[in-house]
């Protein structure tokens, strides 16, 4: 065997070494060419996502219910529990855990009390869904109900067309040649690159998503800034500035927009209600009025039902005269309350900027705005 010079033997050895450096870089040999590279590896890190036994990944297999929900759970740092997964007869037991993390979280749901369906291919718009879900702002999507640029918008299910395109305006997801597929399902490095955001640019979509909802709802803001997970701090037009916490901020979008939704209603409507839907309306309003961010100055007597009871028992003397049956619910309600002395508008500079510039809600869509009565204004 003819022998190699040094120089020759010192280029092989440092060629075979650099080969190795080079796979052992590389997690999975798969992904070498994925432009999720960067994602996989990272959340493979993090513990979030794993590959196959011969250290591959298979970046464009497609991804099921059961390894989605695998995934968002150890992602998202879920708390794992079996048992809320017990009754679905289809989910194997390895995968009980991350199947009722997603349950307990509000993320998923079965498509029966006894079926998850969980070796069918997650779609995308079921994934836009649950991402949606994960990041807490499911109401709010359906709330502003915001425009979507996808050609085959029509053709996404109905439960989830205001996520998708929520997700959509703040850069989350994006479709190919202008169309979303929301029927097709998505492959592991896919599901891989949004887990990612999810995990590691969770703040950064939070800040485009509440300003797209200050942007919306207040009219003079023009920037919001997230300061940490609990603050942000509100930019208007006339160069002032005001800190806010996070929560209120969606509290008072949430209350307002319902508060407002009843001005749809008159008292035509109010004839036919039940005691236990008047009871809810009224609650609810009696309720606003005395949160910190209403109109007014709250001076009722005795805790809200007995307050609303009240304002039922007027409601029901004004809506008795047919000539005030066109008049709405809100508007109703203020007048009785002031001159019941229950409220008092508030004329003073001692309200928020933000809250004066409250763009009414009449323009925003609320899909079910009695769904939101629950709300409680922050402690």
């Amino acid at each position: 065997m003819k022998k190699l010079g040094v120089t020759a033997a010192l280029t092989v050895m440092l060629s075979s070494q650099m080969m190795m450096s080079a796979h052992a870089d590389t997690l999975f040999k798969d992904i070498q060419n994925s432009g999720m590279k960067t994602q996989i590896e990272a959340l493979a890190k993090a513990g979030a996502i794993s590959g196959y036994s011969d250290g591959t990944f298979h970046p464009k297999e497609n991804v099921t219910r059961l390894q989605f929900a695998k995934m968002l759970s150890l992602a998202m740092n879920y708390h794992l529990d079996a048992g809320a997964a017990k009754n679905f007869k289809d989910v194997p037991t390895a995968y009980k855990p991350y199947v009722g993390a997603l349950l307990d979280e509000g993320v998923t749901a079965g498509v029966t009390a006894t079926t998850y369906n969980s070796n069918a291919y997650i779609t995308r718009q079921d994934m836009a869904t649950m991402f949606v879900r994960a990041m807490g702002l499911e109401d709010y999507a359906m709330l502003f109900d915001f425009d979507s640029k996808f050609k085959d918008y029509n053709v996404i299910a109905g439960r989830s067309q205001a996520q998708v395109a929520f997700l959509e305006n703040i850069g989350f997801l994006s479709g190919s040649n202008g169309k979303f597929n929301p029927g097709g399902p998505s492959t592991r490095e896919a599901v891989a690159k949004f887990i990612y955001q999810m995990k590691f640019e969770e703040n950064k979509f939070m800040e485009r998503a509440l300003n797209l909802f200050a942007q919306n709802f207040y009219y003079d803001v023009v920037k919001v800034d997230l300061i940490n997970s609990d603050e942000i701090q509100l930019y208007y037009k006339d160069g002032t500035s005001e800190m806010w916490d996070v929560s209120f901020m969606l509290e008072d979008i949430a209350s307002t927009s319902t508060y407002d939704s009843f001005a749809a209603l008159d008292g035509s409507d109010w004839v036919t209600f039940n005691s236990s839907d008047k009871k809810e309306i009224a609650g609810f309003i009696v309720e606003y009025w005395d949160s910190a961010y209403s109109y007014f100055n709250y001076y009722g007597k005795g805790d809200y039902d007995q307050v609303a009871s009240q304002v039922i028992q007027k409601l029901n003397t004004f809506y008795s005269t047919s000539a005030n049956r066109n008049t709405d619910v809100i508007t109703a309600a203020e007048k009785v309350g002031i001159q019941n002395g229950i409220i008092k508008e508030i004329t003073t500079s001692s309200i928020s900027k933000a809250s004066k510039a409250k763009i009414s809600a009449a323009s925003v869509h609320m899909e079910k705005p009695m769904h939101q009565a629950s709300i409680r204004r922050p402690k």
